[in-house]
């Protein structure tokens, strides 16, 4: 009876000692990946803004500020040769990208830029 009993304590000892191992893992893994999942596009942003980086002081079409209107620009960041002014007023909220300037490649880039910054 008593040779049972002590089968029956290492068994409940391995079991929980299974269980915890298995917390501690669980734990581990989901505060290491939320952590590194807050922004999915972080990679991304990191990339573009190193080639961002790359392309400094040379001339592009961008999206920035005038007169409190959305415009269309060519030349370096900030600064430029306005090119055109939309009649899109500027959101409080996207001001400070705007006024470093917002560069694109082509038409529908720009496009996809203008209804980002104006929805």
């Amino acid at each position: 009876m008593e040779n049972s009993k002590n089968q029956t304590y290492k068994l409940y000892g391995i079991v929980l000692v299974v269980i915890l191992l298995l917390s501690f893992v669980f734990l581990v893994v989901f505060l290491t990946g939320s952590s590194q999942e807050n922004d999915p596009n972080q990679n991304e942003t990191v990339l573009e803004h190193n080639e961002n980086e790359d392309r400094e002081g040379v001339e592009e079409d961008f999206v920035g500020i005038y007169n409190d209107k959305i415009a269309i620009f060519r030349g370096v960041r900030p600064e430029g040769t306005l090119k055109e002014i939309t009649d899109y007023e500027v959101k409080e909220v996207y001001r400070s990208d705007l006024e470093k300037g917002i560069p694109f490649e082509d038409e529908e880039e720009k496009i996809r830029i203008l209804e980002s910054y104006t929805s």
